[in-house]
């Protein structure tokens, strides 16, 4: 019963880290978009990827506190800020860079597995994840 519900846990927890490593093959660009949402001190971001293998992408709404560093201003400032953030979770973490402002931010990121993430789903009696998943 323990595995089953640890097993649950590791899907809930990873939703989103788990989608994004599927866009972390090196040949693959992750561009995000990120813009205000409609409750006060929530963001909507938006992640997409893309190769001739494989097209990905992924939104959600998030608090402003969910992104490690995000200078809130730069993205209401008017014309052209620099903005970067990390969203990390269990499975690792996606650094952001790029720009934006007027409400509006556009960049590039990277996602950074975690192996002791990879090492807890093996004790739990799941395979260990490949790159693309």
């Amino acid at each position: 019963m323990y595995r089953f519900f640890a097993f649950l846990a590791a899907i809930a927890l990873t939703t989103l880290s788990v989608t994004t490593a599927c866009f972390a093959s090196p040949a693959e660009n992750i561009r995000f978009q990120l813009q205000p949402a409609k409750q006060p001190g929530e963001v909507q971001l938006s992640l997409f990827s893309g190769t001739d293998r494989h097209h990905g992408n992924m939104g959600s709404t998030f608090r402003t506190s969910d992104l490690v560093g995000l200078n809130l201003a730069s993205l209401q400032a008017p014309g052209n800020q620099p903005i970067a953030f990390a969203l990390v979770r269990e499975a690792g973490r996606v650094d952001c860079t790029g720009a934006g402002g007027a409400a509006l931010a556009t960049g590039t990121c990277v996602f950074a597995a975690n192996p002791a993430f990879s090492d807890f789903l093996v004790s739990q009696g799941i395979k260990r994840p490949n790159r693309d998943e």
